[in-house]
């Protein structure tokens, strides 16, 4: 059987994750460890580029820091759809959402059998992969990325989307593995409202970065994000002024209260 190579890109992390790592070596004799040196923090953009340039293999799988994979045949049947499908670029899976401060589990997707194709159009409607580590590329389709893509705060969003420009992208409807909502981590830890003021503010970028062949699709969403800003803006001073006047009608009953004591004392 063939080795399998596992590129562990630590971006200077704080935590014992490392060590955790190492402990898993000798265990498994087709598994070979290749450690990425670590001076200072890089960043996601930049410790991704060095992670994919790092790959030796020919099929390229991710699994982020925060997630966890839940499917033992993941990886085989993600390889096996390459092998046989050499049109496609990208292989995604369904995944579940494990929101840890809200104590919740649910499938990003209706859980179903079988796959169905995405068009880079579609992703940039609604990014249905949602994150790295349901993902497994052909490693030569993310050679072809343009070099700008990582000079930019890119994430697996534009990645897929350019991914998708130049080939296939199938997503399995099985969830194969999880994806961690917690305070701390990198996305998750942003506002509903700061999270969609990031993705607007990256469009022009990402569609210039896709050669501007969404500029429509790409446009659409802007406005839409735009309206939902408006909107959950709107929502928050309107709960503020709830509140306020909440703060009021107490207020006024307690001073009302302290008059009417007052009064019959006298």
């Amino acid at each position: 059987m063939a080795e399998i190579e596992l590129v562990v890109a630590d971006d200077d992390s704080t935590d014992a994750t490392l060590e955790m790592i190492k402990a898993y070596e000798g265990r498994d004799a087709r598994f070979v460890f290749k450690y990425l040196k670590r001076d200072a923090n890089l960043g996601i953009t930049k410790n991704y580029q060095r992670g994919f340039a790092a790959c030796q293999g020919r099929y390229i799988a991710v699994l982020e820091g925060d997630d966890y994979w839940i499917n033992s045949k993941k990886l085989l049947s993600q390889i096996a759809f390459l092998k046989i499908n050499n049109e496609c670029s990208l292989c995604a899976t369904n995944y579940m959402v494990k929101d840890e401060d809200k104590g919740s589990f649910y499938p990003r997707s209706t859980i179903e059998g079988g796959y169905k194709y995405i068009k880079p159009q579609e992703l940039i409607f609604d990014n249905l992969i949602g994150n790295f580590s349901t993902c497994m590329y052909r490693k030569s389709a993310l050679y072809r990325l343009p070099s700008q893509i990582y000079e930019e705060q890119s994430y697996d969003w534009i990645i897929n989307i350019c991914i998708g420009m130049h080939g296939l992208i199938v997503f399995f409807k099985e969830p194969m593995s999880v994806y961690r909502i917690h305070s701390s981590g990198a996305w998750s830890r942003h506002t509903h409202l700061e999270k969609i003021r990031l993705q607007r503010g990256l469009i022009s970028t990402y569609n210039k970065l896709s050669d501007e062949k969404f500029a429509i699709e790409f446009q659409e969403l802007k406005y839409r994000l735009g309206k939902e800003i408006y909107l959950t803006k709107s929502f928050f001073l309107v709960k503020d002024l709830k509140s306020l006047a909440l703060k009021m009608r107490q207020l006024f009953q307690g001073e009302l209260y302290k008059i009417i004591s007052r009064w019959f004392k006298s």
